[in-house]
């Protein structure tokens, strides 16, 4: 609103239109300013259409939104800063930010785009280049003038910037009412001093003040999963599951909560084994499954982690037999682990044959889908060397 060069008075309006307006101004152009009543792809298409209907005539239309203004190593993007989609190699101009999913190392695949913005808005976009080039767009000028306009109490310069994972509501995420299944946010400074604390080797630097720090931290959160850190004696543990713990919260919180994966997933695709056992003791589901339907044992399969599907399948009794979205089981997943990994490291290569002749004497073979894979399965139980010829 502050950059309207003029403000109108309002006018009437589709009884089938519930939205609010500002009108006004800027240069030669005829605005029309809505604000969504919440946050979300159904609101906003709601508001777009209920203005479409006050107002048949608007040429073009542009959804304004603010971003995280995280700066990272690629793109220095701050809070504040303007950030306007042009059509590129890959995407066009915009790019539904869930149309797609999450997969293998937290990587986002795109399903696809929306269309490109009109021909008059890219013309607009490269003209606006072209004067930016020769110093001609009056930016400063126009962006000191709309700032002139705001509050001074409104100052970008006292903000504090947080990781994109940080949830300012509360500090603990439960899904359902079971504390167990939580997902952490920590602060800034909190998340650099741990990290920094489980960086040092054991008997090195300033580990004593790892438990004082993890008791502190384990009193502010009050959680069930935090506080049990303290069945494990062996400090070793303590410190690869607090890592590991630390590592979920890294960027994922949001793919998290899609996911429904548990902190077992987790320490599971990340090779983590001599904990699992006192997790399941203590209420851990071993057989729960995310929203593709996979186990911790899918997860410890596809990322190629003998100890821990050996943990997962001998002391934590793992069911073999849980098939995925696809009707999958681990032992489809083993049968194509890491192949392009494997064919140049023999520790890898190791562990997939090792992996496949485990499985192998676990699962029966009325339970595999697939004659080849039932064929291999098959040959395995008569001749457990036959995995190296697969």
């Amino acid at each position: 609103m502050s950059m309207l060069d003029e403000t109108h008075l309002p006018l009437p309006q589709s009884q089938a239109d519930s939205n609010t307006y500002v009108l006004g101004r800027i240069h030669t152009h005829d605005v029309v300013l809505a604000c969504l009543p919440e946050m979300g792809l159904a609101p906003a298409a709601t508001v777009a259409r209920q203005m479409k209907q006050s107002f048949p005539d608007l040429r073009c239309a542009l959804l304004v939104g603010i971003g995280g203004g995280i700066p990272s190593e690629g793109y220095d993007i701050r809070l504040g800063d303007v950030v306007v989609g042009v059509p590129g190699s890959k995407y066009g101009s915009v790019v539904q930010w869930d149309y797609g999913k999450t997969v293998a190392e937290g990587k986002f695949v795109h399903y696809g785009v929306l269309n490109d913005p009109p021909a008059v808005l890219l013309t607009a976009v490269n003209a606006l280049r072209a004067r930016y080039n020769m110093g001609q767009t009056g930016i400063v000028e126009n962006l000191e003038f709309g700032s002139s306009r705001i509050p001074s109490d409104m100052n970008a310069r006292e903000e504090n910037i947080f990781y994109q994972d940080y949830w300012h509501e509360s500090r603990i995420l439960e899904r359902g009412n079971d504390a167990r299944s939580s997902q952490f946010a920590i602060r800034q400074d909190e998340r650099q001093l741990l990290e920094r604390l489980l960086s040092q080797p054991p008997g090195q630097g300033p580990n004593f003040e790892m438990e004082p720090k993890l008791a502190e931290f384990m009193h502010e959160y009050r959680s069930e999963l935090l506080e049990q850190l303290a069945d494990f004696p062996n400090p070793q543990q303590q410190r690869g599951l607090f890592a590991a713990m630390l590592r979920m919260t890294k960027g994922s919180l949001d793919h998290d909560s899609d996911t429904c994966r548990t902190l077992l997933h987790w320490l599971a695709m990340n090779g983590v084994s001599d904990v699992l056992p006192k997790l399941i003791d203590i209420g851990f589901d071993v057989n729960h499954k995310d929203s593709d339907w996979q186990t911790p044992l899918h997860l410890a399969v596809i990322e190629n982690h003998f100890p821990t599907v050996a943990v997962l399948v001998q002391q934590c009794h793992a069911d073999v037999h849980a098939k995925d979205l696809n009707g999958l089981l681990a032992w489809h997943h083993a049968l194509h682990i890491d192949w392009d990994n494997c064919a140049d490291n023999d520790e890898r290569e190791k562990s997939r044959i090792s992996i496949i002749r485990l499985l192998a004497a676990f699962t029966n073979i009325e339970s595999i889908k697939g004659a080849k894979a039932r064929k291999s399965l098959s040959r395995l139980k008569t001749d457990p060397e036959a995995v190296i010829l697969l």
